[in-house]
């Protein structure tokens, strides 16, 4: 026993190592030194809190080694890490870092009992070492995930395959709970021992090698080395001559380049092998009576086999209860964050190898909803830099705890069901709470990326209270906006505790965006949770906010009741609190309304008076945008020298105030004026100005619209093929930008192209895609348009011909 100073220290060391791993509780220290007991077999072994604190307290004269090892493993310490610290430490009787026993068995050649859905790497397995000589196979894969039957089923083929005369299975014991793994040592006497191979009482590793080489001389032998935790012992033994070695293990096990080697990573079962399991245990003939009882419980297990084993021998010793009975319980199971022992135990073997910041790592990514992060979201979340959270989820990968893919950092659903349970545990819950707020904030300033990259300067809403978004091209904020039409309503849970503007922030950034890219359903249940979250935490603008976002989204849903009722209501909130902006947002979504249901009389009225506040306010930005919605007004009034004067003004106004899209989108709603008074040539004019405009500001909307503008008065000078190819060249671009409401009218535009050409199944083809597209966005105009066409041709409506579509380059 080492000396009083030297246990002071190793309080000392303690005390380091727990703030390190985040403070634990003495008590919570104990109860993980029962987990780890428990792993090894020592139920209902956990010491008392008094005990636990006893290690960490100077002016001991003495310490318990065995139980400073369980603390260190209870503070995160792996196997390894833990050795190294207490010979650090300088405490006498720390045990070795291997064991010297090691015990191999013979193997069966009748290959395993169970295995289904591994004819692939079986077969990669075999070509290795038949077609290529390859003396090493790796199996890895996560816990659970089927190895050791795998590389039964490997020797198995190669012993049938003639590749070897017989095989060996050697269980290191490298994730074992209650002994420690054999050493590279132990694995070498161990297979001499099987051979009858004498070796030298002193014989050291090499002599070792030599022994088992002279006696497998012209012969060869296949050796599984299960539950590996480090690639000596494989390195030890594969330049054998004569040995085949099969390897399984959690770890990623990096081998020399020099050594030979093919790798062969376990994924969970697909859908069909995972029922393919079921089956073979429960029988073909329940699960097959309970199909989408049966798919529910595989997906929910995640095609793990150890977890469907377990799970369809609870079924086939239950036939009082149905599939749809043990499909609940799994769900219920994950949903309170729980798996069955056995896969908790398998895990957390894994888990308590892991250091405690990657540990923490593990935690907050099972806290998190969201099905993939990236490196710099998983930063975000854990509070740490990309280059930091990128270890951690490197060691992670290693470990088979995360894996990646084309989206990113991912979690299976039982590791994350798992990891939440520990979770709940070790973290307190505002640690995860704070987390999650990060990790959303990213996504809210990135939701107002979103709006401004893609929406440009047709949008006038932005952020009340954040600035200094990241600026993105549309290539990227459309992925944003397709992770965030996945993701969003998982980040604003009621479960996650979301801040109420965060929520807010979300449903307005986002609104404009959800709705030209038509995402309604996610608009609508997003908006009313921010509607709903803002009412919890009293904030009556934030209530007006959400309403706002539901009556827009209502607007383009042609849903003018609900319109009208949300739009009105929260034109009277905003007011009411003095919020001026939002109210003039409310007043000209009403008289789009208005419009769009033939009352356009009253949408000039309320188009006029925001617009006399907007110049009274100086606000010369947006009149013009204003002006130029009365301006449409005036044209469908029929009003049509008004309306060209006041898409005059528009244009002056924007060009006025510097907003270069506005002036365009003036600009091409004259020219459809001018096409309306006769004028072709000036509307053609005023449409290459437009497109001039776009062009040069960069706006691909304008472009488009000014494009199909130019076709219109290309058709009305007669030049009607010139005109066919704008209309394609704008269809196109409508179709590269997303744009659903400017694709609809295009193709309208384009079928009367192709029947003032003579084109009728063309046309016809046109009209009735137009007719679909504008019968699923609920545009009435553009439906009232390809009707019209279609009856001038003398065709009934119908679904559009792709044989007619595919026959025009548009």
């Amino acid at each position: 026993m080492a000396q009083d100073a030297g246990l002071d220290d190793v309080a000392a060391r303690l005390v380091a190592l727990r703030a390190q791993a985040g403070s634990p509780s003495y008590a919570v220290i104990a109860a993980r030194v029962g987990q780890v007991r428990a792993a090894r077999g020592e139920p209902g072994a956990a010491p008392a809190r008094s005990t636990v604190y006893d290690c960490f307290r100077p002016g001991r004269a003495r310490v318990d080694v065995a139980l400073v090892r369980d603390v260190l493993a209870a503070l995160g310490l792996g196997a390894e890490e833990t050795s190294a610290w207490l010979a650090a430490a300088g405490l006498a009787g720390a045990p070795a870092r291997w064991t010297e026993a090691a015990h191999g068995e013979g193997l069966a050649v009748g290959g395993p009992a169970l295995l289904v859905g591994r004819a692939r790497e079986r077969e990669v397995a075999r070509r290795a070492v038949v077609e290529r000589d390859v003396p090493v196979v790796l199996v890895e894969g996560m816990a659970g995930v089927g190895k050791s039957t795998l590389a039964r089923a490997v020797a198995h083929d190669l012993v049938a395959a003639g590749v070897a005369e017989r095989a060996l299975h050697l269980d290191v014991h490298g994730s074992s709970p209650s002994r420690r793994p054999a050493g590279p040592t132990a694995v070498v006497a161990a297979v001499a021992r099987h051979l009858d191979v004498r070796l030298p009482a002193a014989a050291d590793v090499a002599a070792a090698r030599t022994a088992l080489a002279g006696h497998l001389a012209g012969r060869t032998v296949l050796l599984v080395l299960d539950d590996v935790p480090a690639a000596e012992h494989v390195t030890v033994l594969a330049q054998v001559p004569g040995m085949r070695v099969v390897v399984t293990s959690r770890r990623r096990l990096r081998l020399p380049a020099a050594l030979p080697h093919e790798r062969v990573t376990v994924r969970p079962l697909a859908a069909d092998a995972a029922l393919d399991l079921l089956r073979a245990v429960v029988g073909p003939q329940r699960v097959d009576a309970e199909p989408a009882a049966a798919g529910r419980l595989v997906d929910a297990l995640g095609g793990l086999p150890l977890a469907l084993e377990l799970t369809a021998r609870h079924v086939a010793g239950t036939p009082s209860w149905s599939l749809a009975d043990h499909a609940d319980r799994v769900t219920e199971r994950l949903g309170t964050a729980r798996v069955e022992e056995a896969v908790h135990a398998a895990f957390h073997l894994s888990y308590l190898d892991l250091e405690p910041r990657t540990a923490r790592t593990l935690r907050l990514l099972a806290a998190q909803p969201c099905r993939t992060l990236s490196a710099r979201e998983v930063a975000v979340l854990t509070g740490t830099t990309t280059g930091g959270a990128e270890r951690d989820v490197a060691r992670l990968e290693a470990v088979h705890l995360v894996h990646r893919d084309a989206d990113g950092v991912a979690l299976h659903d039982l590791v994350r069901a798992y990891a939440a349970g520990v979770g709940a545990d070790e973290d307190p819950p505002s640690e995860r709470v704070e987390a999650l707020a990060r990790l959303r904030e990213l996504w809210v300033q990135r939701a107002w990326a979103v709006h401004h990259a893609l929406g440009g300067e047709r949008v006038r809403l932005t952020s009340r209270t954040r600035s200094g978004w990241p600026e993105v091209d549309a290539r990227e904020a459309r992925g944003w906006l397709d992770r965030l039409t996945a993701d969003v309503l998982l980040l604003v849970d009621p479960a996650t505790r979301p801040d109420a503007e965060q929520v807010v922030e979300l449903s307005e950034a986002l609104g404009w965006a959800l709705n030209q890219y038509s995402r309604w359903d996610t608009a609508r249940l997003l908006h009313t949770r921010a509607r709903d979250v803002a009412r919890a935490a009293g904030d009556e603008v934030g209530v007006l906010r959400a309403t706002l976002a539901l009556g827009r989204l209502s607007v383009w849903r042609a849903e003018w009741d609900d319109a009208t009722a949300l739009l009105t209501a929260a034109r009277r909130g905003f007011e009411r609190h003095g919020v001026r902006e939002q109210a003039e947002e409310c007043t000209q979504a009403l008289a789009i309304v208005a419009a769009q249901t033939g009352r356009y009389d009253e949408a000039a009225a309320l188009l006029r008076e925001l617009l006399d506040g907007l110049v009274a306010g100086g606000r010369v930005r947006d009149a013009g945008r204003a002006r130029d919605n009365l301006a449409i007004v005036l044209r469908r009034l029929d009003r049509l020298d008004e309306a060209a004067a006041e898409h005059r003004r528009a244009a002056a106004e924007s060009a006025s105030a510097g907003d270069r899209e506005g002036q365009g989108n003036a600009l091409v709603n004259l020219s459809d004026v001018l096409l309306a008074l006769g004028h072709a040539v000036d509307g053609l004019a005023t449409a290459r100005e437009a497109l001039a405009i776009g062009r040069a500001c960069g706006d691909d909307r304008v472009v488009a619209y000014a494009l199909t503008n130019v076709g219109i008065a290309l058709d009305a000078t007669g030049d009607h093929d010139a005109a066919a190819d704008h209309h394609r060249e704008a269809l196109a671009q409508g179709r590269r930008i997303g744009d659903p409401h400017l694709e609809v009218s295009v193709l309208n535009n384009l079928a009367d192209t192709h029947r003032a050409l003579g084109r009728a199944d063309l046309a016809g083809a046109g009209y009735r895609t137009a007719a679909d597209l504008a019968a699923t966005l609920r545009y009435a105009h553009e439906a009232t348009r390809a009707a019209a066409g279609l009856a001038a041709l003398g065709l009934p409506a119908g679904p559009a011909h792709d044989d007619s579509l595919a026959a025009d380059p548009a």
